[in-house]
């Protein structure tokens, strides 16, 4: 297109909340189709559930798919380095929104007190309350 280069991008398949018994099937179409990343979605229940999915899903696409994690802002500071911390042998490639966007103050405290998160690459969506008259604007922030 317009003189650019055409390659190849990697794309991640976003399952939502999974049950990785009844869900199996779907989490290998995934893989079949070609997708190289599998995100799924924590925080809907206690700490050995996220465990016990994470785990799971895991050991079903193996060492080599990125799985990532989204907390959909569920979570406060502690709880969510807490949960950082007991999920880090599951090599998750990113965590998403473990906290409300809005609180700044308490992503910093999850990166600050989440010492595996060195090792995870990590998006977090931040709310940007940009107002141009009325609207608003979200921003994107990804750090490798």
């Amino acid at each position: 297109m317009l003189g650019g280069l055409s390659r190849p991008i990697r794309a991640y398949d976003s399952c939502g909340a999974v049950d990785p018994v009844a869900d199996e099937k779907d989490l290998r179409r995934s893989l079949d189709q070609g997708f190289r990343g599998i995100k799924i979605k924590g925080g809907d229940g206690d700490l050995d559930n996220d465990e016990r999915v994470v785990k799971a899903v895991r050991g079903l696409i193996g060492p080599d798919i990125a799985l990532m994690l989204d907390f959909n802002q569920s979570l406060n500071p502690s709880e969510a380095s807490r949960r950082i911390d007991r999920l880090a042998p599951y090599n998750l490639h990113w965590i998403e929104e473990p906290v409300p966007a809005e609180n700044l103050a308490g992503h910093a405290k999850v990166r600050a007190t989440s010492p595996h998160l060195d090792s995870v690459r990590r998006e977090l969506v931040v709310s940007a309350r940009l107002r141009r008259g009325d609207r608003v604007r979200r921003q994107r922030f990804y750090h490798a």
